[in-house]
């Protein structure tokens, strides 16, 4: 403003219009260089883009494989996306939806040509006129629309083949979901040993292929997808499936104990009672025989099979505490004893 207003002093004031045909010449000046430094902007954001343009695009698939290879080649990116889980339908998406990643990429350019709005002309302290304001730049300008499709067309080319990602986790998408079947198995009693040691095995088997096949990122053109909380989703989902059959198992096992404790103290009550009556003593020999026959050889396979549950435990990571552990040795102790406690009220029996 201060060259101009030197300038515009050495114009002569008659007639007046010759002051302002200067100072519109200033105006178109300034305004070509705006538009040159727009152009220059939005031309250099295309051609950006345009590195990212291909004839075809390798797969997501075939991207993953890659982390497998270290001579494979390795995909430009400059935006990082992440696979989030949908809280309604409980299905894996990206945080951010592809068409505001598009909308976003775009807005670039208005961004740029809005530089050239409301810029001031230098005469307005000086000698302000009908027109205040440098000529903006539209978004219907030739350039600026080039620009809008050609970034339009190569970033949604790109997000088709981004979105091909979330097909790698279709296989695990289920355990997402799977704690409302998982609590029908819990509470179906027909489950046997082999059906609960076939849920465990299946979710470590889920688990470890989580581990070993799905990448922590993926590096496609364009766009790095990040993995690694979807990933680390489905692990501790995984962990807490099986967390809730060890547990099942476990709280089975202290209800299977206690059963067979309290068993083993009517056992107890009823062999022990004073023969001081015949009815007593008729009583007494009856449920020894029956003890002998079926009762003694079904409370031991009960146990047997408490064991066989315990034996399953065991072998995965779940921790019984002291008190569980003491229960099964106590049911342990019962049985043991339970021969020596036979023998023992025969021979009463008898004299």
């Amino acid at each position: 403003a201060g060259i101009v207003r030197k300038e515009a002093d050495n114009i002569p004031a008659d007639p007046p219009e010759l002051k302002r045909s200067f100072f519109d010449a200033v105006a178109t000046l300034m305004s070509n260089q705006v538009r040159s430094l727009v152009e220059a902007s939005i031309i250099a954001y295309e051609e950006f883009f345009k590195k990212y343009r291909k004839k075809s695009y390798p797969s997501a698939e075939e991207v993953a494989k890659r982390k497998f290879d270290i001579s494979s080649p390795i995909e430009r990116s400059f935006l990082q996306i992440t696979i989030d889980v949908s809280n309604d339908s409980g299905k894996v998406k990206f945080k951010e939806a592809s068409h505001n990643v598009l909308t976003q990429l775009k807005n670039i350019i208005e961004e740029i040509v809005k530089q050239s709005h409301n810029m001031p002309r230098a005469e307005n302290n000086i000698c302000p006129g009908e027109n205040t304001q440098l000529w903006k730049i539209s978004m219907d300008d030739v350039i600026v629309k080039r620009a809008m499709n050609t970034v339009g067309d190569i970033v949604q080319q790109n997000l088709t083949v981004v979105n091909e990602v979330l097909n790698l986790y279709s296989k695990y998408e289920y355990i997402l979901t799977e704690k409302t079947r998982n609590v029908k198995f819990l509470t179906d009693k027909t489950k046997t040993r082999d059906d609960f040691n076939a849920q465990i095995e299946k979710y470590m088997n889920q688990k470890m292929e989580i581990i070993n096949n799905l990448p922590c990122e993926v590096r496609m053109n364009m766009f790095l997808i990040d993995c690694k909380e979807i990933n680390q989703r489905l692990i501790e989902e995984c962990n807490s499936l099986i967390a809730e059959l060890e547990k099942t198992i476990a709280d089975d096992l202290k209800d299977r104990a206690d059963k067979l404790l309290e068993e083993y103290e009517v056992i107890q009550k009823k062999l022990n009672q004073k023969l001081d009556t015949e009815e007593v003593l008729v009583e007494t020999e009856l449920f020894l025989s029956q003890l002998k026959d079926t009762k003694k050889d079904e409370y031991i396979g009960r146990y047997q099979d408490l064991l066989e549950w315990l034996m399953m435990l065991l072998r995965t990571s779940f921790k019984l505490g002291d008190a569980e552990l003491r229960k099964v040795k106590q049911t342990l102790d019962s049985v043991k004893s339970l021969n020596s406690l036979v023998d023992s009220n025969e021979e009463r029996l008898r004299n």
